[in-house]
């Protein structure tokens, strides 16, 4: 960081978006760690990524969630409550995001020594050590480096990335995991492709299929119906922790761009991950282990289908002599 700041005792840090974004800020929360050891850092978080709390205070951070989304009408209530002092008063309070005029309210309204990126605008001057947004180059890296750079801005070192310190418990057989859904509908193969992907690599190395579903939908129906082979098994995780539990215990994973292929990466689990319109760059989670990433400008389904066949087989091959080797 550029700016000159005073010792902070209490400090805060913003993330009102996605699970995702949230470990991607991973680094930057370490930083801030390392510069401060002594000071209290409260994370503030919305519903959607609150989920994320317990892994958060483990780490040594305190955390605060809202009971909305930070959107729409709601958001509004959170600032009234921020500016009312509900969420506490701060020496400083940091967010890595890109600029948002609602967060640069929040920001300001829990300290008067705040950092975060801004632009030319009237709530940029809210940000006493604003650094400037460049979008030209926003995704040009990754977004844990964007983020932490907003504070310091040096090299993440391995030691920042978010690694989930859990014992894995793996199936009797070599499984993988798929997901029938993804909020970015540019990110997941059709029904159809994904069964003959899944289908032809079975028949080459056998492997039990876990279908992880948040609910029934038309897309698993089909899927059962186009399987050619039985080892499979659905899963509705209940909670998040469940979720986290059965992605830690599998050996690799097939993901669209989302929240769950960086909580493959939290897990230290390998995962085949297919882009669509968000950048690969920007989004592939630095942290981890074997990552294999596949894009198309447009949608995943425009990516070749035996190209995606030939990663995924090379990575079963990597995970079953990995399993072969502790055997």
């Amino acid at each position: 960081m550029k700016h000159a700041i005073p010792e902070a005792i209490n400090i805060a840090v913003l993330n009102t978006t996605h699970i995702g974004t949230t470990l991607c800020d991973f680094p930057l929360y370490r930083k801030i760690q390392k510069a401060y050891p002594k000071a209290k850092i409260t994370i503030i978080l919305c519903k959607r990524n609150g989920v994320l709390k317990n892994f958060l205070i483990k780490n040594g951070f305190n955390v605060i969630v809202f009971e909305n989304n930070f959107v729409g009408p709601s958001r509004y209530k959170v600032l009234l409550n921020a500016f009312l002092g509900r969420y506490g008063k701060y020496d400083l309070a940091v967010c890595g995001l890109e600029p948002r005029k609602t967060d640069h309210l929040f920001l300001r309204a829990l300290s008067k020594n705040c950092i975060a990126y801004g632009e030319n605008n009237w709530h940029s001057k809210l940000i006493k050590h604003m650094v400037k947004f460049d979008r030209s180059k926003y995704e040009e890296q990754s977004q844990a480096e964007f983020s932490a750079r907003v504070f310091r801005d040096d090299p993440i070192n391995k030691s920042e990335w978010p690694i989930l310190d859990k014992p894995k418990n793996f199936f009797p057989k070599l499984t993988l995991l798929i997901q029938t859904s993804n909020n970015r509908d540019h990110s997941i193969l059709s029904c159809d492709r994904m069964a003959r992907v899944l289908n032809q690599a079975h028949s080459q190395i056998p492997f039990n299929l876990i279908i992880n579903i948040i609910e029934e939908n038309k897309y698993l129906e089909g899927l059962k119906k186009s399987l050619s082979f039985s080892s499979y098994e659905v899963v509705k995780t209940q909670n998040f922790d469940d979720f986290l539990s059965l992605i830690n215990n599998v050996d690799l994973t097939l993901l669209g761009d989302g929240g769950a292929s960086h909580i493959s990466a939290l897990t230290n689990t390998p995962s085949l991950i297919l882009f669509g319109k968000t950048s690969s760059t920007h989004w592939t989670p630095v942290w981890g282990g074997v990552k294999l990433i596949l894009r198309n400008q447009n949608k995943v389904d425009d990516i070749d289908e035996n190209l995606i066949l030939s990663k995924l087989l090379s990575l079963l091959s990597l995970t079953r002599s990995y399993r072969d080797k502790l055997s």
